[in-house]
């Protein structure tokens, strides 16, 4: 089994493909890293699995106390007493600073100690205007998340910061907000061939183009702007009909992006299950949306071997051709047929994420096979079919745990008390 998520190149098919390819296998998705977000805390746990509990079918009696339900927020008028749903706290955000200006993407509200808060929203409303949404509790100086922010923390010492931003005085009152005006952090200034600028500044009618991994970024006449992460790195910057092209830059500046060399994929998807199901065929860092008739065109780069395979949308879970080699040169013109399994893929029907020690479940959906046989969100999976998970991958993890309907997975599983269980589970399919 190859990767199950690579790089695509076209967003016309990443756009029909993104929340399918993410909620992919196990009914499962595995979380991604970026931005960053809290991670569960893994449990050390062992027991082994017997007699059934009630909260947690098939695990042994003594059921763990489920998660107390939060708490509605208090209702207050402008006055703080009670009266009514609250709504949220809305606040203006205004530059001086020309345009163009950087998305305001991973904003979070931080305490005078540095503790920050989940991330809060701000949409553009008129050129250099945002309007800021925060929850209508932060108000009043209490109440605010635990993991995040201290509690009864000074309303008017609270700073907004992100990654395109520098830190910004953020006064909060219940139902209102003020806000010193936004100054941006310097952006890089990567210059643009003058084929790419155009295509760039082209907007949705003649291209359009994505960085991968996400990073801040604007365009204008001539350049990109970018916020990087890091006082160096790299990133992919995709094009319609172009394979990516790497753009690295370095504490002394940005080198421009080369365009590479291409060949062209022209091919055929066999479905043994026919029907009208969405089907896609990605690699050498590309992909796109097979046709109705099972035919497809990439454009990939001429710059070394690659693999490229199909896949067909089961529910929520990707059932995968065998990868096709290729080695291209400059201008070839490539023929592949690809096919697809002859049974509807299967999962668990849970989300997760990968750790040194093992896979987290970090969510697990009602009546799906995870969740009958009793994992729960903080599970530790250890062993998956006797394979040890610590370090394993999340495309590796999914390798193992998906498969026609039917057929059966055994997992060693430790929970959040340290209890260590065996479960053998049967796949079957999943629709989230």
């Amino acid at each position: 089994m190859t990767e199950q998520q690579r790089g695509v190149g076209a967003r016309g098919w990443a756009a029909a493909a993104a929340a399918a390819a993410v909620a992919a296998l196990l009914g499962a998705r595995c979380l991604s890293s970026d931005p960053p977000q809290s991670t569960p805390p893994a449990a050390q746990l062992s027991t082994e699995l017997s007699a059934p509990r009630p909260d947690r079918p098939g695990r042994r009696a003594g059921a763990r106390p489920s998660a107390p339900e939060a708490a509605p927020a208090e209702a207050f008028d402008g006055d703080g007493e009670g009266a009514g749903e609250a709504e949220p706290i809305r606040c203006a955000l205004t530059t001086a600073e020309a345009a163009p200006h950087p998305p305001l993407d991973f904003l979070r509200v931080q305490t005078a100690e540095g503790a920050a808060g989940p991330p809060v929203l701000a949409e553009p409303t008129g050129p250099g205007e945002w309007t800021l949404t925060l929850p209508p509790e932060w108000g009043r100086g209490q109440d605010l998340p635990g993991d995040h922010l201290m509690e009864q923390v000074d309303p008017e010492q609270l700073q907004l910061i992100g990654p395109t931003i520098r830190p910004l005085l953020v006064s909060l009152q219940p139902g209102s907000c003020v806000a010193a005006p936004l100054r941006f952090v310097a952006p890089l200034r990567c210059s643009l061939g003058p084929g790419l600028a155009e295509a760039l500044a082209g907007g949705e009618e003649t291209g359009s183009y994505a960085i991968r991994p996400a990073l801040a970024h604007a365009v204008s006449a001539d350049a990109l702007l970018i916020w990087p992460k890091a006082a160096e790195g790299e990133v992919q910057l995709h094009l319609p009909d172009q394979p990516p092209m790497p753009l690295r830059w370095t504490e002394a500046g940005c080198a421009p992006p080369q365009p590479r060399p291409t060949a062209t994929v022209e091919g055929r998807v066999i479905d043994p299950l026919g029907g009208e199901g969405l089907r896609f065929v990605e690699g050498c860092d590309t992909g796109g949306r097979v046709d109705p008739d099972g035919r497809f065109t990439l454009t990939i780069a001429a710059d070394g071997p690659c693999q490229i395979e199909a896949f067909r949308m089961d529910g929520s879970l990707r059932a995968l051709s065998e990868p096709v080699a290729v080695d291209p040169e400059p201008d070839d013109v490539i023929e592949v047929t690809l096919t697809l399994p002859e049974e509807q893929m299967a999962g668990l029907g849970m989300a997760f994420r990968s750790l040194p020690q093992g896979i987290v479940a970090v969510q697990v959906y009602p009546d799906t096979p995870a969740y009958e046989a009793g994992l729960r969100p903080g599970d530790l999976i250890l062993e998956v079919d006797g394979q040890a998970t610590a370090g394993m991958s999340d495309n590796d993890f999914i390798a193992f745990a998906t498969g026609p309907a039917g057929t059966s997975v055994r997992l060693l599983v430790e929970d959040s008390e340290g209890e260590r269980s065996a479960a053998d589970i049967r796949r079957a399919a999943v629709s989230r």
